[in-house]
């Protein structure tokens, strides 16, 4: 990813916003941050938080850049309580962003992300692209 970032940041004005966090206390950032590389790789405007990102933040953070996607990764399964719990809250800010998911738990059961309440699910960085773009009606 080191060698592409010179070409992450170029480009004409971009329409579609996307957010991407690690909820509550998960650590592993990597893929997350891979995620929003390949968002703005396609064109979105990509705001990566971070890892062991509180609710609260995430929540504050969606009502003042309002993406139209909101990408959250968890890779422990500890951590699926605090997302449940996220997700209608999510859906109460006006307007509704999208809700992507990804991480170890959504691999090993792909209808997941139903379950939690969130809109789609990303296997990988290219895939989460492809379901954000369907998600939010520009699918290519």
């Amino acid at each position: 990813m080191a060698f592409l970032y010179p070409y992450v940041f170029q480009g004409g004005k971009k329409t579609k916003r996307v957010l991407v966090a690690c909820i509550g206390k998960e650590l592993h950032e990597i893929g997350a941050r891979m995620v929003a590389d390949f968002f703005e790789l396609e064109g979105w405007d990509s705001y990566f938080i971070g890892a062991n990102t509180p609710s609260e933040s995430i929540l504050q953070t969606v009502s003042d850049r309002r993406p139209d996607v909101v990408g959250l990764s968890v890779t422990l399964t500890v951590h699926l309580s605090e997302l449940r719990s996220l997700v209608p809250r999510l859906k109460a800010i006006n307007p509704v962003p999208k809700i992507l998911v990804g991480g170890y738990p959504f691999n090993l059961a792909p209808t997941l992300f139903k379950r939690v309440g969130a809109d789609g699910y990303g296997a990988d960085a290219e895939s989460a692209v492809l379901v954000a773009n369907k998600l939010v009606g520009s699918a290519p």
